[in-house]
């Protein structure tokens, strides 16, 4: 039987990263069997995607439909030759990003349509859902400062216009209420304890798992 399959989704400096860490080690503290994989990435092949589309100066002119399709390509290549597989083999399945990101950042904020996006997912991925996806809502002036705080330098993407970064967060409010039964959005602004309780306890209410 297939394990659980969760996501995180958010902006930058979120927080989903960490609160999926968290979540990883408490399941494997209570003897649960887990993986972790992040979005683009997960893979040798994928990983050099991410290195492209983040880091790259190749990719600063990128067109947006190269610049979903790229990271389309990486979703299919990790759900097929780790997702799936994986999640035969384990209780629960975590990723640090997935469809989400794809339908707000190059849908929604690049303009190229959320349902000609989607209908790309699902023939890449075969319709791989996840059960449950967390997104980790904060405002954009929380994002900026953490971002300066933690002192690195801002890749591709985080670089971008701050209309592009308001019109992110704009568009995964509007997945909440496109998928209430799939998403739940979490306060990011609180500590970070406080937010991993709020993980928690949503995850120990959707399943089995008396975290």
């Amino acid at each position: 039987m297939a394990g659980v399959f969760i996501t995180g989704e958010g902006i930058d400096c979120c927080g989903k990263s960490t609160q999926l860490e968290l979540l990883e080690n408490k399941l494997q503290d209570a003897g649960i069997k887990v993986a972790m994989f992040r979005e683009p990435g997960g893979t040798s092949m994928c990983e050099e995607i991410r290195k492209l589309l983040l880091h790259k100066d190749e990719a600063e002119n990128i067109a947006p439909w190269t610049e979903c399709l790229l990271y389309t390509a990486a979703r299919a290549q990790l759900v097929h030759e780790k997702a799936v597989p994986v999640l035969e083999q384990v209780d629960c399945l975590l990723i640090d990003r997935y469809r989400d990101s794809t339908e707000v950042y190059q849908g929604i904020a690049r303009g190229l349509g959320a349902e000609e996006v989607i209908l790309l997912t699902e023939i890449t991925t075969g319709g791989f859902m996840p059960d449950l996806t967390f997104y980790f809502d904060i405002d954009f002036k929380t994002s900026r400062q953490r971002k300066i705080n933690s002192g690195t330098k801002p890749d591709r993407l985080e670089r971008q216009p701050d209309e592009f970064h308001k019109a992110l967060i704009k568009g995964y409010r509007s997945l909440v209420k496109k998928y209430p039964e799939r998403i739940v959005m979490i306060d990011g602004n609180q500590s970070i304890e406080d937010v991993h309780q709020s993980v928690l306890r949503v995850v120990n209410e959707r399943f089995d798992f008396n975290l």
